[in-house]
């Protein structure tokens, strides 16, 4: 009976231990849904080199994916993500040309700024007042909104 659940929690560590290679090796995987379930698997799993695979891949990332692989750097706790952001707006204007999935630049923009406001930098607020700018505010104006009381808080043009 010791030796069958002796081999049953050996067996249960070995599938964890795929689940945790197929997390990892489905983030390079072509198929769009595919990287979907991966990225959910890294960050519910945080399997061991998840940040380095995230780094290598993050730019060769169509858009929308490029927003979740720095979301999924930040929820993981990678130290450098403001750098990450940074980059990301650099090339967001490159967002709306992709070929395969346009993508508005300035979300992408408000959701790196979101996350650069949270590790307390603030040099990015414009692209929050942009979005809210706009001609009608929209439900995906929601993470800008949500940005204001951060700023208006710690940024001491905007306290008032």
């Amino acid at each position: 009976m010791k030796k069958i659940i002796l081999i049953s929690f050996l067996l249960a560590g070995f599938n964890y231990a795929q689940s945790y290679e197929w997390c990892l090796d489905s983030l390079y995987s072509e198929n769009y849904v595919t990287k979907c379930e991966a990225m959910d698997c890294v960050y519910y799993f945080e399997p061991e080199g998840t940040i380095e695979v995230l780094l290598e891949l993050i730019e060769k990332q169509q858009p929308d994916l490029q927003t979740r692989f720095l979301s999924t750097l930040y929820n993981l706790g990678y130290e450098d993500v403001g750098t990450q952001a940074h980059e990301l707006i650099s090339r967001a204007d490159e967002f709306a040309n992709y070929p395969e999935y346009p993508s508005d630049p300035l979300e992408a923009k408000v959701l790196a700024t979101a996350i650069l406001i949270y590790k307390g930098d603030y040099s990015t607020t414009e692209y929050v007042f942009e979005q809210l700018n706009q001609d009608e505010i929209t439900i995906g104006d929601g993470l800008a909104l949500h940005m204001l009381p951060y700023i208006m808080e710690n940024v001491p043009s905007y306290k008032q």
